[in-house]
């Protein structure tokens, strides 16, 4: 789990089949200090780990990641010119409990993740 460690959450917004989180990275994380130690970046794995993780918060739920579309790295997330970023997260439920989801991560007009997948209850 890397939420309030790895990093924050300082606004989450929801509504039925939408989540706007606004997060933050702890930059003294141990993380950054492996990937890469002279070009600190956030990895692609904890980008995808943060965005399960802020659609749980919103859900109360625990998930899964169960299958993925597309996931594309656009931009380097990089401490320290970025800090921080929104989860722009679209979703909908099946009958079944499975969540379809269409995000982004991004600051202002920067793109650093696109992903669609699918989310089950863990």
């Amino acid at each position: 789990m890397l939420l309030n460690d790895f990093f924050y959450i300082h606004e989450l917004k929801a509504s039925e089949h939408e989540v706007l989180a606004a997060v933050s990275i702890n930059t003294e994380h141990r993380i950054l200090d492996g990937h890469f130690p002279a070009q600190p970046v956030v990895p692609g794995v904890c980008m995808i780990e943060m965005l399960k993780e802020v659609l749980e918060k919103s859900l109360q739920v625990k998930l899964r990641l169960e299958t993925s579309t597309m996931i594309k790295f656009l931009t380097l997330f990089a401490p320290p010119h970025h800090t921080s970023a929104d989860f722009l997260i679209d979703y909908v439920r099946d009958e079944n409990g499975k969540i379809a989801v269409n995000a982004s991560l991004r600051h202002d007009e920067i793109i650093f993740l696109k992903f669609k997948g699918i989310y089950c209850p863990a």
